[in-house]
């Protein structure tokens, strides 16, 4: 549709009149109190002039209804079928997955103890040469502490050992020599 000019003026020309005529609406709601809410009366005039949701249709014939039966029972019939293979399937497909997986397993677990048994040998190993490291460790120097009476033992690489307590001796000695 083509407007003109002068029809785009006149619409314009009538919001502007609606529009002026709002202005006040509080005011001329205030002053007729007794006038029915207008949204109450579109919502009656609707609902009396809805029309009424339809009925679902029914079958016209035995035909139709016999056509709906058959077909039903053949989709049954068919999903059963599908349902069984793919069980069949599932099983089958479980079996050879298990299978692969057990051997794949079987021989994970064979390395794990290979390894195991290396692990015990090297630890073994490891205690031999700690204790063997302990037994010929030369003593090559002692650091003296005056003040806490105890002595420190350090080895050829200078790694000092557990330090000795002396005090305890040495009490004991004042001890036994005041008691003469």
């Amino acid at each position: 549709m083509d407007y003109d000019g002068a029809y785009v003026a006149d619409v314009l020309d009538a919001s502007y009149d609606i529009l002026e005529r709002s202005a006040d609406l509080d005011e001329q709601m205030a002053a007729r109190p007794d006038e029915p809410d207008v949204l109450a009366q579109w919502q009656a005039l609707r609902a009396r002039y809805q029309r009424p949701q339809p009925q679902p249709r029914q079958p016209a014939n035995d035909m139709h209804a016999a056509r709906q039966d058959f077909e039903r029972s053949w989709n049954e019939w068919a999903d059963g079928r599908i349902a069984a293979a793919l069980d069949r399937h599932a099983h089958m497909y479980d079996k050879v997955i298990g299978r692969a997986l057990g051997q794949a397993t079987a021989k994970l677990q064979d390395e794990i103890a290979t390894l195991r048994r290396k692990l015990a040998t090297a630890q073994n190993r490891i205690k031999e040469l700690e204790l063997e490291q302990r037994r010929n460790v030369k003593i090559a120097e002692w650091h003296i502490n005056r003040k806490a009476f105890s002595v420190t033992p350090f080895d050829a690489n200078n790694k000092p050992g557990t330090p000795i307590n002396l005090r305890p001796l040495f009490e004991e000695y004042d001890v036994q020599v005041q008691a003469r």
